[in-house]
């Protein structure tokens, strides 16, 4: 996926993987702690995705410490370092960058999870138009929402804001990967990042059947 933010202006490693309860065994005493209560699926799946976390920041020669979470659930991660953690559907995704003057989201979705209800309440009447016009209309509904929750990611670590599906929308660019979204709600500590936003997304399929969306997201804080 290093290739998504490539297109974005940031250098990523990034590395994904299957969820698996071997994984649970891998984790550092704090992380395991972290989920000892958990289920099962919540326990394979946080271990798989700080896997794919340790694994890109030993590319980057960080030190090997533990990938806690804050207390909305996202990665604390180490100082000089900024990433972002997905799994859906068992699949385990994770970036990472030291890269000061970004912070970066990344999410995927099942495509056809995106039901015409869910459409109505995290999306404008504009972004329905155009994916109903679109090709493929299921895998574009799902590319719409997997971009908002990266964006949330992204956005989330610079201003500590809330930000809902709908503050934002999301437009098409003359580059079909690439897609441009822009605040439409006054969001004041949102509202002092860099508008628009970029995203690239596309299509994986981790194993046979199975077809995921993944979107990366870039913020700027400078």
């Amino acid at each position: 996926m290093d290739d998504l933010f490539e297109q974005l202006g940031v250098d990523v490693v990034a590395h994904g993987c299957a969820a698996d309860r071997a994984f649970v065994e891998a984790l550092m005493i704090e992380e395991r702690r972290a989920v000892e209560r958990a289920v099962d699926l919540r326990r394979h799946e946080f271990a798989g995705g700080r896997a794919c976390a340790h694994a890109s920041l030993a590319v980057l020669e960080c030190g090997r410490t533990p990938i806690l979470a804050s207390p909305d659930r996202s990665p604390v991660w180490p100082v000089g370092t900024v990433g972002s953690i997905t799994h859906s559907d068992g699949f385990c995704l994770a970036a990472v960058s030291t890269q000061s003057d970004v912070s970066i989201g990344v999410d995927a979705e099942a495509v056809g999870r995106v039901t015409d209800e869910v459409a109505e309440v995290t999306m404008s009447s504009s972004e329905r138009r155009w994916i109903a016009a679109s090709a493929h209309p299921e895998t574009m509904a799902t590319v719409v929402f997997t971009t908002k929750e990266a964006l949330y990611k992204a956005q989330h670590p610079v201003t500590g804001s809330w930000l809902d599906f709908v503050d934002v929308e999301v437009s098409q660019t003359p580059d079909a990967d690439v897609l441009r979204i822009d605040l439409i709600e006054d969001v004041p500590e949102v509202r002092r990042l860099s508008w628009p936003v970029g995203s690239c997304w596309t299509v994986i399929e981790p194993s046979p059947g199975q077809r995921l969306v993944v979107a990366a997201v870039v913020v700027r804080t400078d």
